[in-house]
């Protein structure tokens, strides 16, 4: 799994705000896509890579759009 730091921004008017932390590849860029029925996270990369193979593999976008429980 991916580790996931969360971080301050600096707000001129009030000092430090907290910003979520973004989801995280495994190979360390900013993660688009969740792969496998564990939802990980992925960059379009490794999503690729993890694509290529015999077996299906089950993959979503997380931007958020879907209107779903989970």
């Amino acid at each position: 799994m991916a580790k996931i730091i969360g971080y301050r921004k600096p707000n001129p008017t009030k000092g430090f705000t907290f910003q979520p932390p973004a989801p995280r590849c495994g190979c360390g860029r900013l993660a688009e896509f969740e792969v496998y029925e564990h939802h990980e996270p992925h960059c379009r990369t490794c999503m690729l890579e993890a694509v290529d193979c015999s077996v299906s593999v089950l993959v979503r976008r997380m931007d958020g759009g879907y209107d779903d429980a989970s």
